[in-house]
């Protein structure tokens, strides 16, 4: 059993799984498979790291509403993928478009390195990060008592 390192004050330590809504389970998972390369693990996709990925097949096929518009006006999403390296980053901004998927172009985010958003069937918006960090902190995101 690997030892994690767990948040001092309350005993979190990692995210274990995430649940994503889909309109049609079957249809959803192939695409998860085909498309993203997935491995299906019996009930759930698991990831080489982090958390595992269920889908959940939504109540009535209602479309699901993974994403939510923040104070900016933006259309955010609540998972980002981390790559390997920037080759396999880009291959795989590459393969997903030229499977059609409906996919941004890259772009760098300063700080936090390049990254490219892309939609699943349902609409649900995913990013995608090189794992390129330079590690310091943003101006934006210091508490004003530090």
């Amino acid at each position: 059993m690997l030892e994690q390192k767990a948040n001092a004050k309350v005993g979190l330590g990692s995210i274990a799984t995430v649940y994503v809504p889909v309109t049609d389970f079957l249809k959803s998972k192939r695409w998860y498979e085909n498309v993203l390369g997935l491995e299906w693990g019996g009930h759930c996709f698991k990831l080489d790291s982090g958390p595992t990925l269920f889908l959940v097949e939504t109540k009535g096929h209602v479309k699901p509403k993974l994403n939510f518009i923040s104070k900016d006006d933006y259309e955010m999403f609540v998972i980002t993928f981390q790559t390997i390296n920037i080759e396999q980053f880009n291959g795989f901004h590459e393969r997903l478009k030229g499977s059609g998927v409906e996919v941004e172009e890259v772009e760098n985010r300063g700080l936090c390195g390049s990254n490219f958003k892309f939609y699943d069937p349902d609409g649900n918006k995913f990013d995608v990060w090189n794992g390129e960090y330079q590690h310091e902190v943003d101006p934006q995101w210091r508490d004003p008592g530090e």
